[in-house]
């Protein structure tokens, strides 16, 4: 991808560690996005994630493995819960901030 055609929007290429560093050293509002795969755990081990927030639905379709798991990466003395909202569907929102 080269260009995008919405507003806010910043197509990262090259070296990700170094181009989210340069993002948030910048001024501007917060950095958003959107799912839970190999970018977010590069972020997550490298401390560049302010906010997590995770959708926990009540039923899973038996995907993904234990390398998706976060938790035994020491991410817990980097995010604290911060919110937990159920939702009337059972899925539950879980939000997470960096920790002090």
């Amino acid at each position: 991808m080269q260009t995008a055609d919405w507003t806010n929007a910043t197509i990262i290429g090259g070296d990700l560690v170094e181009a989210v560093t340069k993002l948030k050293a910048a001024d501007g509002k917060n950095i958003l996005m959107h799912g839970y795969g190999p970018v977010a755990k590069t972020l997550m081990r490298n401390g560049l994630l302010d906010e997590l927030f995770l959708w926990v639905h009540p039923v899973l379709a038996g995907v993904g493995t234990t390398d998706d798991m976060i938790w035994g990466e020491d991410v817990h003395a980097r995010l604290t819960l911060d919110d937990v909202k159920t939702l009337a569907s059972g899925i539950v929102a879980l939000g997470y901030r960096a920790a002090a």
